[in-house]
Parts: structure tokens; sequence; C-alpha cells
């Protein structure tokens, strides 16, 4: 019974993420030109990043992902190091949270279809888990 449930999970999360990441793909071609200027009006502020986040961008579609998880820690204020006992001073901070919603509602958009897809990758590997252990031995 559990493990017909688990393996449901498992199934139904994997379309789901499956789902998540293509409609995701097609709302990035529809934004692509908002979002590559608001990384260049970013780029213009000379800002001290992370390595990371600057390697990201060069991979378009792909790089999304880290470029927004990058956004979204800057919206939560969080601390990013950029160096050893080195983090990011208060400008890309303030710059994230100038960010008019109504304007970039896009790209708030956008960064819910990766929190959606970080959520739907640890149910799938969660279920994965459980349908591997749960799994009837013969």
């Amino acid at each position: 019974m559990i493990y017909d449930f688990v393996t449901v999970l498992f199934v139904v999360s994997g379309l789901a993420l499956f789902t998540t990441v293509f409609c995701g793909a097609i709302y990035y071609l529809f934004i692509r030109e908002k979002y590559n200027a608001l990384l260049q009006h970013y780029a213009s502020r000379n800002f001290q990043e992370p390595l990371s986040s600057s390697w990201f961008r060069q991979f378009g579609l792909l790089g999304v992902y880290g470029t927004c998880g990058y956004f979204r820690k800057l919206l939560k204020g969080k601390k990013i190091p950029i160096g050893h006992k080195k983090y990011l001073d208060n400008g890309p901070y303030q710059f994230a949270k100038s960010l008019d919603k109504s304007e970039y509602a896009w790209f708030y958009k956008l960064m819910l279809f990766t929190k959606l897809v970080d959520i739907f990758i640890i149910i799938w590997l969660i279920s994965f888990s459980l349908t591997e252990l749960l799994s009837p031995l013969g």
C-alpha cells in the first residue's frame, strides 16, 4: 500500500518536474530580451559579485537557475561571500530591492519557476529513495 503511494508520488513528481522545467523554458523564450536587459543593467553598475553568478550568465537558459538563485539571495538579504571572509557590499542588495515589482513581475515569475523546480526535485529524490527502500525483494 505505502509502496504504491510512494511509486505514484515518484511518477507524479517527476512529471511535475518535467512540466515545470518545460514551461519555464517556454516562458524564458518570451522574456529573454527583458532578462538580458536586466542583467546588462545590473552589470553596468559594476558591482562586485561572486564568480559563480557571472559564470552562470554565459549559459542563457541553462544559467537562469543560478542567476535567479543569486537574485533571490539578494532580495532576501542573505550574506553572499565573494572571497575568503569577504562579502558583498550593500550596492547589489539595494539594486535588487529597488526593482519595481510591477515592472519586473516577469522576473519574479521566473524566480517562481526556479523555486518550483527546487521543490519538485526534492520531492522526486525523496520519493525515489523511498521507492528503492520499500521495493519488494524478489
